[in-house]
């Protein structure tokens, strides 16, 4: 907005804040100290608007000898905001403690409005304002999806503690109820609390992304897109049908975040890193490639920077760096993210240009790819490394029969063409 004579509850001098809304009366002297003053004209439904929250109104504003400054209904076009930010404070915290459908009338002094300097021409210095607001709609639903495309919506009901959220392979703990889009509750919130590794996929996708948003205690409603739910196999244990979106409560009750890999010695880094290499060779052999997967590139992230290791530890670090980043592209392989196992095994090869587990692996990769002479230069430079390599050697006889029954296909389809 370019000005404040079209919106005057809109406060340039706060539009970047965020000013946190304390607990307020419904009625009356809302703030305890006189500074707004709230009448209820009409009754609403549901919850109170909260901090954050993105508000519809409408809105009349007048100053205290009647004259009216500005008004939402004339213009026919509903205010929208969001409480704690971009407003004068007295929006913040009066509408606040309204509903939705409620019509109210608001007091606002001159501190918690446009203060000494006022808004020229039409709100002088020093002037209470007041303010007949309508809140016709509001939310504070937020995108916690990990890709932003708002496949995961979740409205906070309660703040949680702390400013500390679960990372990924965070141990978490969370109640939650499911509900169709038609209404019908498939799982009940009371049910018995359910423990999770974040990122692992134990409840779905989306429901790692909506932990991984929250605080310890917080309470929120959610909204999660098929896609981020349970696809097109559904969940018959929570009652959810293929291609199904849901929706429902959850609460964070508690979770433990892996210590930090800055607040580990040098031992305890090593001691870390060999646990996750553990777990994730244990999930591999159980074709759980995905959370195999995670577990090897967060070995990684324990040795991020070798640069202040020295001699035998660094040593060690970049060896088990090697391991790792080799594990991550069998992974790839496995899921057929050929592209991204390419990509890993080229950091490997760029320190070893002869790792003959690396050259196999992108060899492997490229070869689904269709890129078949990058395949054949890594087959080959396998095969004179190692002569008695049978991986290289089928390898080449692979890709030799891949461009034999090619050249054979485009021989027959150009006779076709000139026939």
């Amino acid at each position: 907005m370019s000005d404040c004579e079209s919106e005057p509850p809109y406060d340039e001098d706060s539009a970047s804040m965020d000013v946190d809304v304390p607990e307020l009366k419904e009625e009356g002297d809302i703030c305890g100290d006189g500074s707004i003053i709230k009448t209820i004209v009409r009754a609403g439904t549901g919850p109170k608007a909260m901090h954050g929250a993105k508000c519809s109104v409408h809105y009349v504003g007048t100053l205290t000898d009647g004259t009216k400054f500005d008004s939402s209904r004339d213009r026919s076009d509903p205010f929208e905001f969001t409480i704690g930010s971009g407003v004068i404070k007295g929006w913040s915290e009066g509408v606040a403690t309204m509903k939705t459908g409620e019509l109210a009338n608001f007091t606002i002094q001159a501190h918690k409005a446009y203060g000494a300097s006022g808004s020229p021409p039409t709100i002088p210095p020093n002037a209470p304002l007041n303010f007949e607001i309508e809140l016709l709609s509001w939310t504070n639903a937020t995108d916690v999806s990990s890709k932003r495309d708002k496949s995961v919506m979740k409205s906070i009901v309660k703040k949680g503690d702390g400013y500390v959220s679960p990372k990924s392979l965070s141990a978490a703990t969370v109640q939650f109820s499911v509900e169709l889009e038609d209404g019908t509750v498939t799982k009940a919130a009371d049910a018995d609390a359910t423990t999770i590794i974040v990122d692992d996929g134990d409840i779905s996708d989306g429901f790692d992304d909506l932990v991984k948003s929250m605080k310890s205690g917080e309470v929120a409603t959610y909204e999660i897109a098929s896609k981020k739910a349970f696809g097109a196999s559904g969940n018959a244990a929570f009652g959810v049908p293929p291609n199904a979106n849901i929706k429902g409560t959850i609460t964070l009750v508690s979770f433990t975040n892996p210590k930090s890999h800055y607040d580990l010695s040098a031992q305890e880094k090593f001691a870390r890193l060999e646990e996750l290499k553990s777990e994730g060779n244990t999930l591999f052999k159980a074709s759980s490639f995905a959370k195999a997967m995670r577990r090897y590139k967060a070995a990684l992230e324990v040795f991020s920077y070798t640069s202040s290791l020295e001699g035998e530890e660094k040593a060690k670090a970049e060896s088990a760096n090697v391991a790792c980043n080799l594990n991550v592209a069998a992974c790839q392989l496995k899921l057929k993210l050929y592209k991204e196992a390419v990509d890993t095994c080229d950091k490997v090869l760029k320190e070893d240009a002869v790792n003959a587990k690396a050259l196999f692996r992108r060899a492997s990769a490229n070869l689904e790819r269709g890129e078949w002479d990058l395949a054949q230069a890594d087959f080959h430079k396998l095969s004179t490394s190692d002569p008695s390599n049978k991986d290289a050697a089928d390898g080449l006889k692979k890709v030799q029969a891949l461009k034999a029954a090619q050249k054979e296909k485009d021989k027959a389809l150009y006779s076709k063409m000139f026939k």
